[in-house]
């Protein structure tokens, strides 16, 4: 039989945690704790970039929207007097007319009168500052929006500059007329003058706007494509 001070030898006495075991948890609470960091900035990230994304896509179909509504107005002339059709064709440029309404405000100020002259009959669409798609909406002229990217001016008593949409990398038309069957094929502008030969003849427009933004030193790019057949312009 034991005694009680033979069996006092195996008896279990606490001695807490080493140097080394404290470290070793530290060092593992660590990684966990960079892990789940790094899990979390992921997921920021994404749900940043899906939010710009979403917010992106929604300034371009707003723009999109103002743009091919115009569009399809181009060369409405109910009195064929007016002349009315696109003035200019470029592939970043594009200048429209619309007979809507006499000048006034009298009965038959809504009423088109066979002339360009009231306000927002002249529709012009560019990129200006560089990356702000610009509508120049008149009476006259297609102000300063010519494409080239300079900064838009208001002309008083002609037409004026509204911004669409910033932060755009860039705007693009193609333009389609019709074969002597009646199909539709792209017509390119003029590689010196930059113009579409016979706009008048246009009865179809690509439009395209891209935008660019930049997310953890990469570049995202967005493009919305729109197709707009002008039943004003011809058969």
């Amino acid at each position: 039989m034991n005694s009680p001070k033979r069996r006092s030898r195996f008896r279990f006495r606490p001695r807490g945690f080493t140097l080394i075991e404290v470290m070793l948890a530290l060092a593992l609470t660590g990684l966990a704790a960079s892990a789940i960091f790094a899990l979390y900035r992921s997921h920021q990230d994404a749900y940043s970039a899906n939010v710009r994304l979403m917010e992106d896509q929604s300034r371009l179909r707003a723009a999109m929207a103002v743009l091919t509504s115009h569009l399809r107005s181009a060369g409405f002339d109910p009195t064929e007097r007016a002349g009315a059709g696109i003035v200019s064709a470029r592939t970043d440029y594009l200048y429209i007319t619309r007979d809507l309404g006499g000048v006034g405000s009298g009965p038959h100020a809504g009423t088109p009168d066979g002339q360009l002259t009231a306000p927002g009959e002249h529709i012009a669409f560019c990129l200006y500052g560089g990356d702000t798609l610009g509508m120049h909406s008149g009476r006259s002229g297609g102000g300063s929006c010519s494409g080239s990217g300079q900064r838009a001016v208001d002309r008083p008593g002609m037409g004026y500059h509204q911004p669409l949409a910033d932060n755009l990398a860039g705007i693009s038309f193609r333009y389609f007329v019709s074969d002597e069957d009646g199909n539709l094929e792209e017509r390119a502008p003029d590689p010196i003058s930059g113009e579409v030969a016979s706009p008048g003849e246009i009865r179809r427009i690509d439009v395209s706007l891209t935008t660019v933004f930049i997310l953890r030193g990469q570049e995202r790019r967005r493009l919305l494509s729109e197709t707009v057949y002008l039943r004003n312009m011809g058969p």
